[in-house]
């Protein structure tokens, strides 16, 4: 069991990080076409990082209260999918700094709680081996 978990989870981790690998960088080439600045960038940037943070601290202190993170989990995935098509919406540098702000509540709620499912199904003998992996 603890074998498939972490097996899922390492899938699903790789995946969203091929997505931000590919979309990162072409954030720049987006913010121009609508109309932004390298300031808009650095403030979309800051905003995604600010609520990141924030948000963070909240659900990792409610992922060790409750007893099914699992949903923490797949509400932030599919927040950062929803957000993530919200790309297509945005018009203006203040649009964009929503999505940033959606996708920052999205990994917020995603990291905290895949480290503490990962945690919970890394067999100690393989702990180094599969956080190396992650």
């Amino acid at each position: 069991m603890q074998d498939r978990i972490v097996r899922t989870l390492l899938i699903a981790a790789t995946l969203g990080s091929i997505g931000e690998g590919m979309l990162g960088p072409m954030l720049s080439i987006f913010t121009q076409k609508i109309g932004g600045s390298p300031l808009d960038i650095a403030a979309s940037w800051s905003v995604y990082l600010i609520v990141t943070g924030l948000f963070m601290v909240v659900v990792g202190y409610y992922t060790d209260r409750i007893e099914a993170p699992e949903w923490l989990l797949v509400l932030g995935y599919l927040l950062n999918a929803l957000c993530t098509f919200g790309y297509i919406w945005v018009e203006s540098p203040a649009h964009l700094l929503l999505v940033q702000a959606g996708l920052g509540i999205a990994n917020a709620l995603a990291t905290p709680t895949w480290d503490v499912l990962f945690s919970r199904n890394t067999p100690n003998e393989q702990s180094g081996a599969l956080w190396g992996a992650a």
